[in-house]
């Protein structure tokens, strides 16, 4: 699907530039531009996921006085309640859990290495599959009879043209209602 997606701006640049220096640039821009996308949102998360740690350092710093007010007037009021067990519990609660999180770290790493080594193979084959995918279909064409080849392969094109429109399609629905969405209800 990649290299279907990228063939028709290597198609187009073929009329300006040889084959093989259209694959490079679109293959590179295409790197480049995925890069940059992967970049700003991985710093949007980093950056949210930094926020999260200080919203919740804070809220908790927030309860201690409350806690101690609550302590103060159930004692007042004859009721003995250790709330600093409580709050030590809570506390190693929250330690467990963090070691927890940080086994889950360790897994989204082991995903994300994962991830990068699917990538790098889907970016390698895609790129050999544009330098030589036409070679690669007629020689997959060929098992098919000589007057469907023609047709077979216009339906094929047709075929996931029609998917990559849908999914931009859904893309850019989902994208407006979620803008929509957000401003009703004003989200940042």
């Amino acid at each position: 699907i990649v290299a279907f997606s990228l063939s028709y701006p290597v198609r187009w640049l073929q009329r300006f530039l040889p084959h093989g220096v259209a694959v490079t640039l679109v293959f590179l821009l295409s790197l480049v531009i995925l890069a940059g996308l992967t970049v700003t949102v991985g710093l949007a998360i980093v950056s949210q996921a930094q926020q999260l740690i200080d919203s919740i350092t804070g809220f908790s710093n927030s309860l201690l006085p409350l806690l101690e007010r609550l302590e103060e007037y159930l004692r007042n009021r004859n009721v003995r309640v250790n709330i600093g067990a409580i709050q030590e519990q809570f506390q190693n609660q929250f330690l467990t859990g963090l070691g927890v999180g940080i086994g889950y770290s360790l897994a989204t790493l082991q995903i994300f290495f994962a991830n990068f080594f699917n990538f790098v193979l889907i970016a390698v084959v895609a790129f050999f599959m544009l330098l030589d995918g036409e070679r690669l279909w007629n020689l997959i064409v060929k098992i098919l009879p000589k007057h469907l080849r023609g047709r077979f392969t216009g339906i094929v094109k047709r075929k996931f043209l029609g998917f990559v429109r849908g999914q931009l399609i859904l893309t850019v629905f989902l994208t407006v209602s979620t803008i929509i969405v957000f401003l009703v209800l004003q989200v940042p």
